[in-house]
């Protein structure tokens, strides 16, 4: 490389870096300028903050001294509110004693007219507990009266029921022992007459489904449950919605029949046949007769009665009792 080449490439860096050198001062004099209007900006916002919060500050002062002067015009009100509320209030105690007072002495007053009223209220609450007393003693004495009276004719009458029973009791043995005679006889008529019985009455209620005025449905024959330990048939059984009739025929009914169906024989009924539970039940007791001791005892159970009359039948179930 020459000299002049050299000097070349020395002028040319040379010139270089006075054009970096002359940039940088450029951008410095700009770094400078944005500098200083950044800061004047901040001056300014400053200014105006500071401004700004003297005259907030002015204006919370003023508020304040408002508010204050308000609170003071308010709280001289409310004492004088106070005062005159008190002034009133003192009034009001002087004529409330006063009426307290008045009030006292009439009720003092009253008070002593009650305790006369009550004194001859309890004279003559006495002689009115007095009469009742002896009126209850004659009415007990005549109820007793009148007990020992019925208690006597009771059991005068059950003395007398229980001595036809007995003489029935006699006599219906007696027919037994005949006809069982005549059974013998004639081939077990007995049983025929029972089967003949049942035979027609579950025929005519086939027909008929009504009992003590109510309408079934169906009817089922000789409903029977067998178990393991018991075993026991209903010869009629009428079913509707939420009632049934239980039926039973008889060709020979003792007294005591009655309260074992009504009693015994219902509640085998409901423990087995739970279908029915919720139903209301009536029972009846079927026969060609009755004896007169069989229809009291029906009558008092709530037992409807059904008689054969020629090819119908005819029903005594006006009181039945739902079991």
């Amino acid at each position: 490389m020459d000299s002049a080449e050299f000097d070349r490439r020395i002028a040319a860096i040379m010139e270089s870096f006075e054009r970096s050198r002359m940039e940088d001062e450029r951008r410095h004099a700009e770094w400078e300028q944005r500098n200083a209007a950044r800061e004047a900006e901040d001056a300014k916002r400053k200014a105006e903050r500071e401004a700004e919060d003297a005259r907030r500050k002015a204006e919370r002062e003023a508020e304040d001294a408002r508010r204050k002067a308000e609170r003071e015009a308010e709280e001289a009100r409310r004492k004088a509110e106070w005062e005159m509320r008190k002034a009133e209030d003192e009034q009001r105690k002087a004529a409330l004693e006063a009426e307290e007072a008045r009030r006292k002495a009439e009720w003092e007053m009253r008070k002593a007219e009650d305790e006369q009223r009550k004194a001859a209220l309890e004279a003559e609450e006495t002689q009115r507990k007095a009469e009742e007393a002896r009126r209850n003693v004659e009415r007990e004495a005549e109820e007793a009266k009148r007990k020992a009276k019925l208690e006597a004719e009771e059991a005068r009458r059950k003395a007398e029921w229980e001595q036809n029973l007995a003489e029935w009791e006699r006599r219906r043995a007696e027919t037994d022992r005949q006809i069982d005679k005549v059974a013998k006889q004639m081939g077990n008529i007995n049983e025929n007459i029972g089967s003949h019985a049942e035979q027609f009455f579950q025929s005519a209620f086939e027909k008929k489904l009504e009992f003590g005025g109510i309408k079934y449905d169906e009817m089922i024959r000789n409903l029977r449950h067998k178990g393991r330990n018991d075993e026991i048939e209903f010869d009629i059984v009428l079913v509707n919605g939420d009632s049934i009739a239980i039926i039973e025929v008889k060709n020979r009914i003792h007294p005591s029949f009655v309260k074992q169906l009504a009693e015994e024989r219902m509640k085998i009924f409901r423990k087995h046949f739970r279908d029915f539970d919720g139903y209301s039940a009536y029972l009846g007791i079927a026969g060609f007769s009755f004896s007169d001791f069989v229809v009291e005892e029906a009558s008092r159970y709530g037992v409807g009665i059904i008689r054969q009359v020629g090819d119908s039948m005819e029903m005594d179930a006006v009181k039945l009792k739902a079991y």
